[in-house]
C-alpha cells in the first residue's frame, strides 16, 4: 500500500467518495495510520450567509473522509469499507473565509472494525 502517495489517496477517495470531489476536499498528508484533508471556504459551503461561517455538513464530511482515510494508510489490501458510528464535538465555528484542516489517527484496527480519532482546525491544532 502506497501510505505516503499523495497522489494515490487523492484520485482514490475522489473517485469513490464522490461529494469529496464536489467539496474539493484535498489530501495534505499520509501516513501509516494518520491522514491531513483541507477544506477550503467557498461560498456554496456557507451555512449562514450573514457570517460566512461555513455549514457543519462539509466540516463532518472532511473529518469522517480524514478519518477513512487514516484506516485506508493501514489495510494491506484497499477495499471498500464504511463509517459505523461517528461522534463530532463542536467546540466553535469555522472562522469564515479560511481553510479548515482535518487531522486523523487510525489508533486501533481489527479483523472487523477500525478506531479513529480526528479534530478540525484552522492552523492551530491546540
Amino acid at each position: 500500500m502506497p501510505a505516503h502517495d499523495l497522489a494515490f489517496f487523492q484520485q482514490w477517495f475522489n473517485n469513490q467518495i464522490p461529494h469529496n470531489a464536489a467539496l474539493g476536499t484535498r489530501v495534505v498528508s499520509v501516513g501509516d495510520g494518520v491522514a491531513v484533508m483541507q477544506l477550503d471556504w467557498a461560498e456554496h459551503l456557507v451555512g449562514d450567509a450573514a457570517t460566512g461561517i461555513l455549514a457543519g455538513g462539509p466540516i463532518t464530511v472532511l473529518l469522517d473522509s480524514c478519518c477513512g482515510m487514516s484506516v485506508a494508510t493501514r489495510l494491506i489490501e484497499l477495499t471498500a469499507f464504511a463509517t459505523l458510528d461517528l461522534r463530532i464535538d463542536y467546540a466553535r465555528p469555522a472562522a469564515p473565509r479560511k481553510p479548515v484542516i482535518a487531522e486523523a489517527e487510525c489508533y486501533r484496527l481489527t479483523a472487523n472494525v477500525a478506531f479513529t480519532r480526528a479534530i478540525a482546525h484552522q492552523g492551530d491544532p491546540t
